[in-house]
């Protein structure tokens, strides 16, 4: 499973400029068991539901990934919130 940031620059500068998009992080299942569900926490164990602002960039955000056979928990310290 690959995590990727994606940069969309807001405001005026979203017809100027690009929406960018980097690997952050590859996290590998055991087994290759099929992914059953991805939830990504932000620095206060809350669950990400799109882009906003109160899913401040202050700590590192989180994501539970389970599968069939596993519960993995993984830090992902490349998310911030671009305005």
């Amino acid at each position: 499973m690959y995590v990727f940031t994606v940069n969309v620059p807001g405001g005026e500068k979203r017809s100027k400029e690009d929406v960018g998009c980097q690997i952050a992080k590859e996290i590998q299942l055991k087994h290759r068991a099929p992914v059953l569900s991805v939830i990504i926490l932000d620095c206060n164990s809350s669950p990400v539901e799109g882009f906003s602002p109160k899913h401040d960039h202050l700590g590192p955000h989180k994501v539970i990934i389970s599968s069939e056979e596993q519960l993995k928990v993984r830090k992902l310290i490349f998310i911030v919130l671009c305005t």
